[in-house]
């Protein structure tokens, strides 16, 4: 044995520790007599009694170990579910995030196409409004020369001047059977359009 009353160091991989020698020698020897005799029944007892709580003590720890082990596996198998519920709103969220893209892009396109309906309609609206005006300067402009050519004037008995009536009404109905042209070739051309 050492000296010292200390054993070498015994490694077990990284972990060391000490091993105590036996130190009975250096404890006062037992008394010899009747107090010896009456220690040792008296010591027994007190062992047992000892034994029996450590013993106690041991079944409350496995009892525990086994209920917090329990209880582990519990807390596990929650774990888990929590897992898999997490996972499935995670699913649903993307989802969701993906329904609410599309609806925004489905939007945007929506509100262009609506832009350009509406872009398109005002056009046609001032094309219309233009050639309802050209058609009612027309109409006006055929009005005042078919007023023109009912109207009476006053001729000179001269043979020239008899001329030159005759070539006012020619050409005031041939212009207003021009304009009527044009008006209906217009109108023609809006029904087919």
């Amino acid at each position: 044995m050492n000296t010292q009353g200390v054993a070498p160091k015994l490694s077990h991989g990284n972990f060391e520790r000490k091993i105590f020698s036996d130190i009975t020698n250096s404890l006062e020897p037992p008394r010899s007599g009747c107090q010896g005799d009456l220690l040792q029944p008296l010591d027994a007892d007190k062992l047992l009694k000892e034994n029996l709580a450590m013993m106690k003590l041991i079944e409350d720890k496995n009892k525990l170990i086994e209920l917090s082990g329990v209880e582990l596996q519990r807390m596990r198998i929650h774990l888990q579910k929590l897992k898999l519920q997490n996972w499935t709103l995670a699913q649903s969220n993307t989802q969701m995030q993906a329904e609410v893209h599309v609806g925004r892009q489905r939007l945007k396109s929506l509100q262009h196409e609506l832009a350009c309906k509406e872009a398109m309609l005002k056009a046609k609206r001032t094309q219309e409004d233009k050639k309802d005006a050209e058609a009612s300067k027309v109409a006006s402009e055929v009005k005042d020369e078919t007023a023109n050519i009912h109207e009476p004037r006053v001729v000179k008995n001269d043979k020239s001047g008899h001329n030159t009536r005759s070539r006012t009404i020619r050409s005031r109905s041939m212009s207003s059977s021009t304009a009527v042209k044009q008006a209906s070739e217009q109108e023609t051309a809006e029904t087919k359009r």
